[in-house]
């Protein structure tokens, strides 16, 4: 396959790890996961960036003035040295949980250097991954560099590929993701969180109870549009049967189908609603359809990323 050519959903996987607990649940959802994809799934890594945060308590040692200090012997040996002390058994543990779920699947690993969002995000485009998945901190390390904040970063980057954020309370079931919930909003960027979902459900072997449509009128923007169209309520209908129409002609059991139509905070509602409904995987657009209705990046994802902590989150690209 050429680099940057355009790769069907949900078949090249990229997980970036590190030696947290998030990372580990983000391990064994993938491993579970990707198996049960295993009819469609085609490649899997495991990436590890490197950020320089190793090189601190030995940058005193190095000759500050040699001009290709990076190239040099003294970086090599340090840079070997935290590999085989610190990298290595970080790739050999994950490697140990993906056995004992038995994953089916080759693995292969990556090692890069630099800054770890920008890193992740190139290789996913020049090695055309469908698919990253990452795990999620929880509140109190988002500032600080690690695979937690890498994923918030992920998500406001430009990305081709589809973004599944494990929630910090992810815990291994039965069914893997029994109910998932899709927030729509007429957009195409939703429309494709709608159409992974369908071939999330056509693959995976795990019995899917639910598909819970959601349509969210804010509130804060709902006397602004009526006053400029009274017909909010028949474009909220117009969403959900568009999005009802693709789930049935793939030939999904309508009784496995929940809609709703919410008002208030985007947020709010969203997070609710998984709540009350027991949601495993919430899979959004990356995109609204406009400024005013976008629930899908900036503040309304961050608080859905940060108060939904069990679900997954997923923002699926184009």
């Amino acid at each position: 396959m050429k680099k940057n050519e355009t790769i069907s959903r949900l078949t090249n996987f990229l997980l970036p790890i590190d030696d947290s607990d998030a990372s580990k649940n983000a391990i064994n959802f993938a491993g579970v996961f990707i198996n049960e994809m295993n009819n469609i799934a085609q490649k899997f890594t495991l990436l590890y960036v490197c950020s320089g945060q190793y090189l601190k308590s030995s940058i005193a040692n190095i000759d500050m003035r040699s001009i290709h200090l990076l190239e040099s012997s003294k970086f090599q040996e340090i840079r070997d040295n935290h590999l085989k002390k610190n990298v290595s058994p970080i790739f050999d543990n994950a490697k140990k949980l993906l056995n004992d779920i038995g994953f089916e699947i080759p693995v292969q690993q990556v090692i890069l250097d630099g800054e770890p969002a920008k890193e992740i995000a190139h290789h996913a485009k020049e090695e055309n991954y469908s698919t990253i998945i990452i795990g999620k901190k929880d509140r109190a390390h988002f500032r600080n560099l690690s695979v937690g904040s890498v994923g918030m970063s992920l998500l406001h980057m430009d990305l081709n590929q589809s973004v599944y954020v494990v929630g910090s309370k992810y815990e291994k079931e039965k069914n893997l993701i029994p109910n998932i919930l899709i927030p729509i909003d007429g957009s195409q960027y939703s429309m494709n969180a709608v159409y992974e979902a369908v071939e999330i459900i056509k693959n995976i072997d795990s019995e899917i109870e639910k598909i819970i449509l959601l349509n969210v009128l804010n509130s804060a923007d709902y006397a602004k549009i009526v006053l400029k169209d009274e017909k909010i309520e028949l474009d909220s209908e117009k969403n959900i049967s568009q999005a009802e129409k693709i789930i049935l002609d793939s030939g999904i059991d309508k009784n496995k189908l929940d809609v709703l139509v919410e008002f208030g905070d985007p947020a709010d509602i969203i997070c609710k609603t998984a709540d009350d409904k027991d949601v495993n995987l919430i899979m959004m657009g990356r995109k609204g359809r406009s400024a005013m209705h976008d629930l899908f990046m900036g503040s309304v994802s961050n608080e859905i990323l940060i108060r939904c902590t069990k679900p997954i989150v997923a923002i699926i690209s184009d």
